[in-house]
């Protein structure tokens, strides 16, 4: 994942547009190992991963990178605001309930969102986009903040009721 990340660094400098870096925690996935095993944790997990695939452009960057971590590099965004809504997506398809054996389990994600800068490192920009995902943790998640390369945040949106988070695209 590093490795493409650098490359799309190098592409857009070459180009002179931008990427952003979504960084995402989902919020409680604990409960769901804890109250229906493991084996439904995991498949809670591709479920979402695959939401999450869904959920932006071709040209974009998913992996998993830790227990319930995910990073998506958005490829080309103009601006910060498009990286945010663009966030915000994933967090809203995110949130809708998935069905397993068992039950159904909905989970919330808090989401950072940093706008690499020109002259910014790999490195720097992830752990910006990580600080903004833990600002939103320490503030209950389920919401997106972007982090400007100046440490300012920004919140993205609120949370939704859950009859109003869009299923689907």
């Amino acid at each position: 994942m590093f490795h493409r990340l650098g490359l799309v660094r190098g592409r857009r400098r070459r180009r002179g547009d931008a990427y952003a870096v979504v960084f995402l925690d989902l919020d409680e996935l604990k409960a769901v190992n804890d109250g229906f095993g493991h084996a439904a944790g995991d498949e809670v997990l591709r479920m979402y991963a695959r939401r999450i695939r869904q959920s932006v452009r071709r040209r974009d960057l998913v992996a998993r990178v830790g227990g319930d971590e995910f990073l998506t590099v958005l490829d080309g965004v103009h601006d910060i605001e498009e990286a945010r809504t663009l966030a915000d997506k994933i967090r809203l398809n995110v949130a809708a309930p998935v069905t397993i054996p068992g039950g159904t389990v909905a989970s919330t994600a808090s989401v950072g969102v940093a706008l690499a800068a020109t002259d910014e490192s790999v490195e720097a920009v992830v752990a910006r986009a990580d600080r903004a995902m833990y600002q939103v943790k320490r503030s209950g998640g389920d919401r997106v903040v972007a982090l400007a390369k100046s440490g300012r945040a920004a919140d993205a949106a609120t949370s939704l009721p859950g009859d109003q988070r869009p299923t689907g695209n």
